[in-house]
Formats: C-alpha cells, sequence, structure tokens
C-alpha cells in the first residue's frame, strides 16, 4: 500500500484468515468491520475481483468496484454493473479520491 501510495487512502485491509464470516455474508462487515471503522455502508467502497466481491458490496450496501485485471469472470461480474471498473491498479487512487469526494447519503 505504502509502494502505490494507497495507505492515507484505505482504513482496513482484512484477510480471509482474519475472519469469521467470508464474503459476500454481510456479517463480515458487522462483525469484524464495522467495530473497528464505524462508517456506514454508504461511505465503503469495496474493491475486488470476483462476483463473490460484488456480491458483498451489494449485501452490505456499498459502492463496489470492480478489478478487471483479476481472476473474475467478466461476463458474470460486468452483469452486476459495478459502481467503479479499473483495468489497473494503478488506476484505484483516482477511484478511491473520487468516492472520497462524493457526499453520503443523508
Amino acid at each position: 500500500m505504502n509502494r502505490l501510495e494507497l495507505a492515507s487512502l484505505v482504513d482496513l485491509a482484512l484477510g480471509a484468515t482474519e475472519v469469521r464470516f467470508p464474503k459476500p455474508d454481510a456479517r463480515l462487515f458487522t462483525e469484524h468491520i464495522f467495530p473497528v471503522l464505524p462508517f456506514a455502508p454508504d461511505e465503503v467502497l469495496v474493491v475486488g475481483d470476483t462476483v463473490t466481491d460484488l456480491h458483498f458490496a451489494a449485501n452490505i450496501g456499498a459502492k463496489s468496484c470492480w478489478a478487471r485485471y483479476g481472476y473474475g469472470d467478466h461476463v458474470s461480474c460486468s452483469r452486476l454493473s459495478p459502481d467503479f471498473a479499473i483495468d489497473t491498479f494503478g488506476e484505484l487512487p483516482a477511484v478511491l479520491n473520487q468516492q472520497a469526494a462524493q457526499p453520503a447519503k443523508a
């Protein structure tokens, strides 16, 4: 995150072995993320490359960013109409800045 200058834009990163409820279960957010970072779901951007990631975003009411360069099935992921899509990891800072500039829903 530091090398790509993302550290100041990311509040929490969790690996699969660090959680009890895996994606796309919304309890991942309510049990593992929200207690540490009490953000409303509409203040969250889920970045991922698979249908599971995009479903997780929808399940918690967050915006989604599909990493098209990843391992996910392109047809299935695009059908889920993610809020953002990136073709390289280097595009993520611009999306994060755009997400940060958007006001949260009241």
